[in-house]
C-alpha cells in the first residue's frame, strides 16, 4: 500500500529520470553538436572566400584593398553581434 504512493513520488524511480533526466540530456547533446559542426561549415566556407578572394587578386582577376577588406571584416562581424541580440 505505502509502495505505490511513494513510487508517484519518488524522484529517483527509473520513469522520471528518463523522462526528466535523460530525455532531455539526449537531446541537448544532438543540438550541441549540430550547432558545433553547423559553426565549422560556416568557417569553412567563410575562410575559403577569403582565400578565393586573395587567389584572385593574385592572378589580377581583382584588386583587394587593406582598407576595403578592414570594413568588411567590421561590418561582418557587426552582423554576427546584432544577430545574437534576440538570445539576451
Amino acid at each position: 500500500m505505502n509502495d505505490t504512493s511513494t513510487s508517484a513520488t519518488d524522484f529517483f524511480s527509473t520513469p522520471f529520470l528518463l523522462g526528466s533526466v535523460g530525455a532531455p540530456f539526449i537531446i541537448g547533446l544532438a543540438v550541441g553538436y549540430f550547432a558545433k559542426k553547423m559553426v565549422k561549415i560556416a568557417l569553412l566556407i567563410g575562410g575559403g572566400a577569403i582565400i578565393l578572394l586573395f587567389v584572385s587578386e593574385y592572378y589580377g582577376i581583382t584588386h583587394v584593398d587593406d582598407t576595403q577588406l578592414q570594413q568588411a571584416a567590421n561590418l561582418a562581424t557587426e552582423a554576427a553581434k546584432s544577430s545574437g541580440d534576440f538570445l539576451v
